[in-house]
């Protein structure tokens, strides 16, 4: 962690971990409470909202787990602590139901917020726009992967 200067807290790290394992049990409401409770304490990393999105499109589905994720887009103060899992997450749902649009959406939003996507983010863009018949998009994405020498 610290080779990649990662800065742990160890009260986010044991709440990920009280999370995840609220979501294995299959009690997704006393998750959003402590992820509620964390957003409260602003404590919140982006390792619980890709939990949250992944247990809310295995409950509700992808279109849900994707609302939710605008609305978390549209809250500065969460919003600048997206990283790039968290984008893959979102990227990896829509590629779930095959959502281009939203697809090509969130990986404009992500550089234009400077993430550099890694061999996932790539690999995800890549199959969803090929699958979807988006070729173009597609050798926009395989660019990116030599411009950004990934």
């Amino acid at each position: 962690m610290r080779f990649l200067g990662l800065q742990p807290n160890a009260h986010a790290c044991n709440c990920n971990s009280f999370l995840s394992c609220l979501l294995m049990n299959g009690d997704i409401q006393k998750a959003f409470i402590v992820l509620f409770f964390m957003r409260k304490k602003e404590n919140v990393t982006e390792h619980m909202y890709s939990l949250m999105l992944k247990a809310v499109a295995e409950v509700k589905g992808c279109d849900s787990a994707l609302r939710m994720f605008r609305e978390l887009e549209r809250e500065p103060n969460y919003k600048s602590s997206f990283d790039v899992v968290l984008y893959n997450t979102a990227i990896s749902l829509c590629g779930r139901i095959n959502n281009v649009y939203e697809t090509e959406r969130i990986w404009r939003v992500m550089k234009g917020d400077g993430q550099i996507g890694t061999e996932i983010t790539y690999s995800l863009l890549v199959s969803i726009f090929v699958r979807c018949g988006r070729s173009e998009l597609a050798l926009d994405a395989y660019d990116e992967i030599v411009n950004n020498k990934i």
